[in-house]
Parts: C-alpha cells; structure tokens; sequence
C-alpha cells in the first residue's frame, strides 16, 4: 500500500482560458505543449497546459506526492490525463499566463515522476457561472453581489495532480 507524502492547495486565476504546471518557469525546455482544439490538456516531458472549464472564479488546484502509485480517486473524475514528467530542479511552479506565476508551488525532488491529473467541477462550475454572468449583465459585474455569488463558486472547478516516482527500468 502506498502513502501520501504530502501535499498543498492553490486557488488560481486561469488566463486565456489555461494555466500550466511546470517546473521552473526560468528555464527553456523547449516548445510549450499544444492544447488539441477538443481536448482539456496538453503535456510534454517538462509541462502540462490545463484547458479550465470557464474563467469567471478561480479554480482550485490540489497537488499530492505519493510514494507509490496512489489508489483510483474514490469519486471519479470528470476528466483524467495519465503520462511522465521530468523535474529537473525540485519545486513545480504555476503559470497563470498574464495572471502571473506561483512560483515553488509544490516542493519535490528532481526526478521523473508519473503524474494522474483529475479534473472534477467542470460542467457544474461552467454552467453555474454562466448563469451568473447572465443574472448580473444588466446589474454589472461590480455589483457587491455579484462578487459574493462569485466568491462562493470559487473553488469548485478542482484539479488533482498526483505525482509519484516513475519506475525505472530494469
């Protein structure tokens, strides 16, 4: 059996509809992974590009390092994405495009990791933000209420990055 290791919790602003997890945003490792028109994530050896669901609140984005592979989440994902990825310094950072970056977002060792993102609060999230748009475009998005019922969606469109040591081979 395997154990979680640790693990930490950002709320991020996505921008252009995407933001990435990479491990040293400083360095140049080549081109930037290409999101498919249909699809929700594009990865490469060295950074994974997220297509959110809407960009109206902020989502949540939970990393856990394991020891081993993790167990299938117990609810299942909306969408999941399973492939390897090199950390060749240590800490992962968030990039948020024009948001900025989260620098050392994730604490871990340089290595070669296998990495299991879930996204969970897709649809729900976006169709829910799509109705509030719509309930506030004649009030404004300043609207002191609209910010409430924005602040309480916060959260709910949630990525899961779990990461462990790749096996090597024998």
């Amino acid at each position: 059996m395997t154990s979680l290791v640790t693990h930490t919790i950002h709320d991020v602003d996505s921008d252009h509809g995407m933001l990435a997890i990479v491990p040293d945003r400083d360095d140049d490792y080549g081109p930037s992974p290409a999101i498919p028109v249909h699809g929700w994530f594009a990865a490469s050896e060295h950074e994974i590009h997220i297509r959110v669901a809407q960009e109206l609140v902020e989502q949540r984005l939970r990393f856990e390092l394991w020891d081993g592979p993790p167990s299938p989440p117990s609810q299942p994902p909306e969408v999941e994405g399973n492939f390897l990825i090199d950390v060749p310094l240590g800490p992962m950072s968030i990039y948020q495009f024009a948001a900025g970056g989260i620098p050392d977002a994730f604490a871990v060792s340089p290595g070669r990791y296998s990495l299991r993102l879930s996204g969970y609060g897709r649809s729900i999230t976006a169709q829910q933000a799509a109705r509030l748009q719509q309930q506030f475009r004649s009030a404004g998005l300043a609207d002191p209420a609209f910010t409430a019922a924005r602040n309480q969606l916060a959260g709910q469109e949630l990525y899961l990055a779990q990461l462990w040591p790749a096996e090597t081979g024998r």
